[in-house]
């Protein structure tokens, strides 16, 4: 990775703090070797340290959590709030897991009502509710009510893990953005269908079902 590409993948939101760090020890090293170096090649390298030293003090992977938290814009490794309907029919990687695990979602993709960004998403984001493995990261310690009005939270672990779990920004996010879908989905909007397309019915589901056949006989 130059250090073009990682300015590219941290505007993309792209970088986490960590990986950042990781990322700068590695050019660290690999500039060290060429030190020794004199002339014009010693020059481009001090320009490439210039360049790299630029990109980690500009912090620009923070840039777009801070389009996130508005609603907009999520990178494809990050995870963050994403608010009205376009934005959420835009999303890409780790979001477009998160958004179908909602419970709502994934039962109106389970009856073929709505996209599910046409099935490229996770395999492990399958089943309704706990047991869905990003539902069960999201819901990972979350303050909820039952029917009784009790207040109650979960932990949820797999071996998958590894011991971490989401931070709390990012599970209320993850709130957040379901509470949006929900009411996307109220206004028939179908927020995992990438065309910009609605909820179906039942019926128009089962009318798409009987084209689909009648063109394959």
């Amino acid at each position: 990775m130059n250090v073009t590409s990682a300015f590219n993948r941290g505007c993309g939101g792209s970088l986490s703090s960590e990986a950042a760090q990781v990322y700068d020890s590695f050019m660290g090293n690999m500039l060290q070797k060429y030190e020794n170096l004199s002339g014009w090649l010693s020059e481009t390298v001090d320009s490439v340290k210039k360049a790299h030293n630029n990109f980690m003090s500009s912090k620009m992977w923070e840039f777009s959590n801070r389009i996130g938290r508005q609603g907009h814009y999520v990178g494809r490794f990050e995870i963050g709030y994403l608010s009205e309907v376009q934005f959420q029919q835009q999303a890409t990687g780790f979001m477009r897991n998160y958004i179908l695990a909602n419970p709502t979602m994934m039962a109106l993709y389970e009856t073929e009502q709505i996209s599910g960004y046409d099935g490229d998403f996770s395999d492990m984001c399958s089943g309704i509710g706990h047991g869905n493995y990003y539902y069960d990261k999201a819901m990972d310690g979350i303050v909820t009510q039952n029917e009784n009005d009790e207040y109650f939270y979960r932990t949820y672990h797999t071996s998958l893990d590894e011991g971490t779990h989401l931070s709390p920004r990012e599970r209320f996010d993850i709130q957040r953005t379901w509470r949006a879908s929900d009411i996307h989905i109220k206004n028939l909007f179908d927020p995992s269908n990438i065309a910009g397309g609605n909820v179906l019915t039942l019926e128009e589901v089962e009318e798409r079902r009987k084209e689909q056949e009648a063109e394959s006989n």
